[in-house]
């Protein structure tokens, strides 16, 4: 049985320390667009296979009145960590597209030959590349843009962590930054692109920067004294707000204690403000 289409931004997160495999749902009138961003473990896809699957289909199931569908999934780079448990989850789902970071040639053979005997349109991106004025995805009031790609500016760069894809998810007021394993190299060269993201992001109430322990406070180029009073920084690794700061910052203290607990998948539904 499928659910009525929600009116929230969701961000679903399967993930542990070793593990990571995000599925974001952009909610429409009728109909949801859905994104997976990577879907792996360090330890290796037998570790987790079935938890990662039965995850991935439940939200599915929910949010998709035409079954186990994703329009795209997202590579962000060709680290094994970040794409072994793809194909094993992805048994009976039809996917649209597949965006990665790098270059194709860099990832695992069986997930080349997955996107040439499907037939799914996979695209990379050029070298040293970021566009915050014209959305990836777009789908109602939900928009999908590149932070980074390639910011090493060399596509097949064995530096695949800088080379990673970097996404801004803007819901109305909301704006999600999907980090990733992306370096502070990629940090400077965000910010070398667009200087005042990190002080001002419109009338953003809330920005969530996901990433993988430490990556994303390490490596985000502006401190927090910079940052906008609204941008609150969440990782794998990140404490309960502090009770003492602004409003803004403690408004998803539960998503942040989530986190805290790997055995449980994060589900985080944001409702933008009008």
């Amino acid at each position: 049985m499928t659910g009525s289409p929600t009116s929230d931004l969701e961000v679903h997160q399967f993930t542990d320390a070793m593990s990571t495999c995000t599925l974001l749902v952009l909610p429409g009138s009728e109909v949801a667009t859905t994104i997976l961003i990577d879907c792996g473990s360090a330890q290796g896809p037998d570790s987790v296979r079935r938890q990662a699957r039965a995850f991935v289909h439940e939200v599915l199931r929910r949010v998709r009145p035409d079954g186990a569908a994703l329009n795209h999934v997202v590579l962000t780079q060709p680290d094994r960590s970040h794409g072994n448990l793809l194909l094993p989850t992805l048994q009976g789902i039809q996917v649209g597209n597949v965006w990665y970071g790098g270059h194709l040639d860099q990832y695992a053979p069986d997930i080349r030959d997955w996107i040439k005997g499907h037939g799914i349109a996979a695209r990379g991106f050029p070298a040293a590349h970021s566009d915050i004025a014209n959305p990836l995805i777009r789908h109602g009031l939900g928009k999908v843009f590149v932070l980074a790609a390639n910011a090493t500016g060399n596509v097949r760069s064995p530096d695949t962590a800088t080379n990673s894809l970097v996404l801004l998810t803007t819901y109305g007021s909301l704006h999600v930054i999907h980090w990733g394993d992306a370096t502070a190299a990629t940090g400077r060269f965000i910010r070398a692109n667009h200087p005042t993201l990190g002080e001002k992001t419109g009338p953003a109430d809330l920005t969530l920067l996901i990433g993988h322990p430490g990556d994303a406070r390490q490596s985000w180029p502006w401190q927090p004294d910079q940052a906008s009073t609204d941008t609150v920084f969440l990782g794998l690794d990140e404490n309960v707000p502090d009770s003492a700061e602004p409003p803004a910052r403690r408004r998803h203290a539960s998503a942040s204690a989530l986190l805290e607990h790997p055995t449980n998948a994060v589900d985080w539904r944001l409702t933008t403000t009008p």
